[in-house]
């Protein structure tokens, strides 16, 4: 089975909930990350052959973003696309599907990613299409509604998501609030650290962002690390989320995102007569979270890592 190469991965900085990247809706951002990505490459447009993104909440507004992005970034009419969804994973999963697309032969350059704009995201009602009698039209957050109907609630109960994954993982592994917020406080510490030393800046895609008043801001950094949180601070947003959580406060708690991200994926011998050097290059994954880890070798440079 051939190999797949990583090449030339880019992504947007990533926004917070109702902050900078407001403006900009999930096809926008996916598409300036696929235009960045065509130029720092130089992959001619129509040797792509597919473009898989991930997408957790899509709507009609951009179905399909696969196809949806690719059109928007100017890409040729004759570049199909996808979207596929595996939550939290999806980004991963659009990389993995692109790998094995090549890997097994049906293509030679794949272009992966995912994007979301949880900022964007709409409300929305079941029951108005074919009218009401009587009574009220109950409109729906799907922010919310994709988490708790992300499982039958019949067999599981309603579950809002990461909190009570939080919570039974504190559980199962003896982990207190304690060493939780210093995890947390040190994680943020090094993410500003890793940004002050410009550790992201290559892979970053600079957007402009319109503004309701005057001209577009340039929007190149992430803007929900915070440097000053420490694992002692308790003031009052540091309490739990709920009441019924202890270990998810709000000053730790991580950014709902608005970004976009994407790569090539190629045949060795594709990246070869581009004069592309890849990046990594995948062999195994597993999609079961209990199966035992699987160590995928990757280079990057003269180094080399593992993937797990």
């Amino acid at each position: 089975m051939r190999r797949a190469a990583i090449v030339c991965p880019v992504r947007t900085a990533v926004g917070t909930f109702g902050g900078s990247l407001r403006p900009l809706r999930a096809e926008d951002l996916a598409a300036k990350a696929i235009t960045a990505l065509v130029e720092r490459s130089g992959v001619d447009p129509a040797a792509i052959e597919d473009v898989v993104f991930a997408q957790s909440y899509a709507n009609s507004e951009a179905p399909c973003i696969g196809r949806w992005a690719a059109l928007h970034a100017d890409l040729p009419i004759s570049v199909p696309g996808l979207q596929i969804d595996r939550r939290c994973g999806g980004g991963l999963q659009a990389v993995v599907t692109a790998a094995m697309t090549v890997q097994t032969g049906a293509a030679d350059v794949v272009l992966a990613g995912g994007v979301e704009s949880m900022s964007n995201i709409e409300h929305y009602t079941t029951t108005a299409r074919w009218g009401s009698r009587s009574g009220n039209q109950m409109l729906y957050d799907r922010l919310d509604r994709g988490r708790e109907l992300s499982q039958p609630i019949w067999r599981f109960g309603p579950i809002s998501g990461m909190i009570e994954t939080a919570e039974n993982l504190a559980a199962d592994y003896g982990i207190d609030r304690e060493a939780a917020d210093s995890f947390a406080a040190r994680s943020h510490q090094r993410a500003a650290a890793a940004q002050r030393a410009g550790r992201f800046d290559d892979e970053i895609v600079a957007v402009q962002v319109p503004q309701r008043k005057g001209e577009p801001v340039q929007f190149d950094r992430d803007e929900g690390i915070r440097p000053d949180t420490t694992p002692w601070r308790r003031t009052a947003p540091s309490q739990p989320v709920t009441p019924a959580n202890r270990m998810t406060p709000l000053r730790r708690a991580w950014w709902w995102p608005r970004s976009g991200l994407t790569t090539l994926i190629s045949s060795r011998l594709a990246s070869w007569k581009a004069g592309r050097r890849s990046d990594a290059s995948r062999r195994e994954w597993a999609s079961d979270p209990s199966a035992r880890s699987r160590s995928c070798s990757t280079e990057r440079g003269w180094g080399s890592t593992r993937w797990i």
